[in-house]
């Protein structure tokens, strides 16, 4: 009977390890993972856990491609371009 609680446990006891974690592609496979585990360990929370899975995981990959592009939008703006002078 393991649910979200065991989720949000987990990447609070995770947190502690994110100097060995470099990227934040690694954090996304992390919650992925953790979100798997949490819905095969829990058999009683089956129809939530289904119902619940597609939204978490569109909403997490559309967030960390809106990341991507937001990061990509604002280095690509702060670097220079042309004859700055000098």
């Amino acid at each position: 009977m393991v649910g979200l609680g065991f989720v949000v446990g987990l990447v609070g006891v995770f947190r502690g390890l994110s100097v060995m974690l470099v990227t934040s592609f690694e954090w996304f496979l992390l919650a992925l993972t953790l979100l798997f585990i949490a819905a095969i360990l829990s058999r009683p929370y089956a129809v939530v856990d289904a119902l619940l899975m597609p939204i978490i995981l569109a909403l997490t990959i559309g967030l960390m491609i809106y990341l991507t592009l937001a990061t990509t939008i604002i280095d690509y703006m702060q670097s220079p371009r042309g004859n700055q002078g000098g």
